[in-house]
């Protein structure tokens, strides 16, 4: 009998221990559902985010890009005036816009630089990158007014624009 009572309090117990597995691996299902819930909202959080800052680098490139090219445009447009000027002002004035030029050059494809680092470094966009700088890389690259800065490649301290328009312009 005493066998019997012990037979039937372990198959109690033992009940009572698959009940409460049970129960476990039940809340514990739901936790990792909730766990996997909050997960999918973070990383959805995450890539908006990522996203928003893409955008905001995006703009600040052609916000950048296009301050260089106004700088550049007022810089051309102030040596073309020096035919109004007489031989001496002329002269000097040369001199310092030359000086000037070639540093807005040099600011203005800097901007370009920075803008085909941050597409090598999938930083940005670059599907959209492509579309709005496919043909403006073409010309500073292909262009004649360029040409000292780019050539020989191999010596070009503008690496990054030349990556990407050999990848953009593969022609093998």
């Amino acid at each position: 009998m005493n066998a019997e009572i012990i037979s039937v309090i372990g198959v109690v117990v033992s009940a009572f221990a698959i009940f409460i597995s049970f129960r476990a691996s039940k809340e514990a299902n739901g936790a990792s559902k909730e766990a996997n819930r909050l997960s999918g909202y973070y990383n959805g959080l995450v890539e908006r985010n990522n996203q928003f800052v893409s955008g905001q680098t995006e703009l600040l490139l052609n916000q950048t890009i296009g301050e260089t090219k106004r700088h550049l445009v007022e810089v051309t447009f102030r040596l073309s005036e020096l035919s109004n000027r007489d031989e001496n002002q002329v002269e000097q004035l040369s001199d310092m816009l030359g000086t000037l030029l070639k540093s807005a050059q040099e600011n203005h494809l800097n901007a370009y630089e920075s803008a085909c680092g941050l597409y090598l470094d999938n930083k940005i966009d670059k599907i959209r990158f492509k579309k709005l700088y496919i043909l403006e890389l073409r010309q500073l690259v292909t262009g004649n007014v360029y040409q000292e800065f780019f050539y020989p490649d191999i010596k070009s301290s503008y690496q990054a624009i030349l990556k990407v328009y050999k990848e953009w312009n593969n022609l093998e």
